[in-house]
């Protein structure tokens, strides 16, 4: 893990705002990002806009969709991010399915993620089985590979967190079969019990008081949804309202 890296995950816990690059444009992207990490965003998490993006929900999927429309294209978030990293130092994540990626070619991916500062790599769908495709650019430009762990039985939960770097991105959801681990509380201590890496979760809270009481088992948590449709209400003129957000949620974190 990269310094500032750790440094998100030091005596507090981390707020990583997820941001879809392009929505409502690259411009606004770019001043968007650079605001929030002065408002207090620990991490930022960029995401490369997909057609079909299976981790996301409906209104992840309604701006990614808007995004490629508007041209948005992965030179263009490079490019974008090659600025953002000119003007702060908070560590970058970037989010991508497989498919831009190996259409943009691996070699050249990874050489522009150093190029432009990028702390760490999310692919979420890549599962373990195929997570060495990535593993030795990953290592090359010294990259970052994040984990997402998704509820699922001790034995698989342990072999991920045995992986996992940067930081784990938990992801519980509700199964029928008993040996499927689906609670927090007992899904972190499985993967610490590996490595002592920082575990967050994605977070959808209005506000800072309707933040979940989960807080207490995680190191950090992810906000998308609630920014994307700030975003989609402001158009343009989100920053402000994004960043009130952000520090609003920072705020409660502290």
């Amino acid at each position: 893990m990269t310094n500032q890296m750790k440094t998100a995950f030091t005596a507090k816990k981390a707020l990583i705002p997820f941001i879809t690059a392009g929505y409502p444009n690259l411009g606004v992207t770019q001043q968007l990002l650079v605001a929030a990490a002065h408002a207090g965003a620990d991490m930022l998490e960029v995401s490369i806009p997909f057609s079909d993006p299976v981790a996301g929900g409906v209104t992840i999927q309604k701006a990614d969709e808007t995004a490629l429309r508007a041209g948005t294209t992965t030179d263009g978030v490079f490019d974008m991010l090659a600025n953002v990293r000119k003007q702060i130092d908070t560590p970058l994540i970037l989010m991508s399915y497989m498919n831009p990626i190996y259409v943009y070619g691996m070699e050249r991916f990874f050489a522009r993620c150093a190029d432009c500062g990028i702390d760490a790599v999310s692919v979420p769908d890549v599962p373990y089985e195929e997570r060495e495709l990535l593993v030795p650019y990953c290592k090359k430009y010294g990259i970052q590979l994040t984990e997402m762990i998704v509820s699922a039985t001790k034995e698989r939960i342990r072999t991920l967190a045995k992986a996992a770097q940067g930081f784990v991105n938990c992801v519980p959801i509700p199964s029928k079969r008993p040996e499927v681990i689906t609670d927090l509380a007992e899904m972190i201590p499985l993967i610490k019990l590996e490595q002592d890496i920082p575990c967050v979760v994605g977070c959808d809270a209005g506000s800072a008081e309707e933040l979940p009481p989960f807080l207490q088992e995680v190191d950090g948590i992810i906000v998308d949804t609630q920014l994307v449709q700030k975003i989609e209400q402001y158009g343009e003129n989100c920053i402000e309202p994004c960043c009130e957000y952000i520090r609003t949620i920072k705020q409660a974190l502290c």
